[in-house]
Order: C-alpha cells, then structure tokens, then sequence
C-alpha cells in the first residue's frame, strides 16, 4: 500500500526515495481525481445532454491528455540518470544531527587473515 511504504521510508530515514515515492503518489492522486471528475462529468452529460455532438470530441480528449500526463510524470521521475543506481539496492544512511540520535556505532570486531592459524 501508498500508506505504508510512505511511513516505512519514513521511519528508515530514506529521504531521496521518500522524495520520488510521494511525487509518484502525487500524480496516481491527480490522475485519479481527474478521472473521476471525467466519470461524474460524462454520467451527467449522459443525462442532461450538456456536450454538443461538436464539443463531445474535446471532452473524450481529457481523458487522453489525462493519460499523456500520467506517462510524462512517470517517465521524469524515472528519467536515467547517474544516480539511478542509489534507489535499487542499496540503504540511504540518515543525515546525522547535532542531537547524536542518529550516530553510527560499529561495536563488532572483524578478523584478520593472520588471526587464522591452520592447525
């Protein structure tokens, strides 16, 4: 779901990917809201006979214009670029503040190759 991805990158401190997540939401949201507006307006047309024959073309154009709009945000958001590769797999480290919340600590010791004797 929209909502709990939000909150998970949230909570794990990935700004750059919460950054593209909710512009992604933005244009599901307007796309949406577009379209349900065309739905509602093509229910009472349907009714009342608002559209002439000549203005029926403009109004299906919506709709069009809708889905061109949905492609072209998609395809910014996701335009190639250098960092591309940041948003894949890897974890974005959350910014350290003067507060100390955030601070790093590496408490876990790694063996070398010479501590490695062969019996």
């Amino acid at each position: 779901s929209l909502y709990a991805t939000t909150e998970y990158l949230k909570n794990m401190g990935q700004t750059t990917k919460l950054r593209r997540h909710l512009r992604l939401r933005s244009i599901i949201m307007i796309a949406f809201f577009i379209s349900l507006a065309w739905f509602v307006f093509s229910i009472i047309d349907g009714v009342s006979g608002i559209l002439s024959s000549d203005q029926v073309w403009m109004f299906e154009a919506t709709m069009h214009l809708n889905n061109l709009f949905v492609i072209l945000g998609v395809a910014i958001l996701w335009r190639p670029n250098s960092n591309a590769k940041d948003y894949a797999m890897q974890m974005e480290l959350p910014a350290m503040g003067d507060d100390g919340e955030n601070e790093l600590e590496l408490s876990c010791v790694v063996p070398s190759a010479g501590e490695f004797d062969e019996d």
